[in-house]
């Protein structure tokens, strides 16, 4: 995805931070997510096993403490991960959070806001 056509600016997860952790819903099965590359308050790009075609509806939960957030999704693109290690596969997807849902979709953002990046 071309970085101009996003709502809002991503910001860089700094994941080996996080307390929480992460699910990603296909197809009702759930998955764990190791890695997250960046939020905003209309999506994310994050690393999964499989490629995902774009238009595939997912939910992504976050889970820490007494805390459980859970917005819908979808994919908009995805491509081979070329960092790789161990030679298992991986890809990076971005992801449009479901702009009729906007309160649970800041409060995702807001929930993580402690792991970002400092905002330029």
């Amino acid at each position: 995805m071309v970085e101009n056509q996003r709502r809002h600016d991503r910001h860089t997860l700094r994941t080996e931070e996080i307390e929480g952790r992460f699910k990603l819903n296909v197809a009702g099965e759930w998955h764990p997510l190791m890695r997250i590359n960046d939020v905003s308050v209309s999506g994310m790009g994050l690393y999964f096993a499989a490629p995902l075609e774009a238009g595939t509806p997912v939910k992504v939960s976050y889970e820490a403490d007494d805390m459980h957030v859970m917005v819908s999704a979808t994919v908009v693109w995805h491509s081979p991960d070329d960092t790789a290690e161990d030679g298992v596969p991986s890809y990076r997807l971005g992801l449009q959070f479901n702009p009729l849902d906007a309160d649970t979709n800041v409060l995702m953002f807001m929930a993580l806001r402690k792991y970002l990046d400092a905002f330029e």
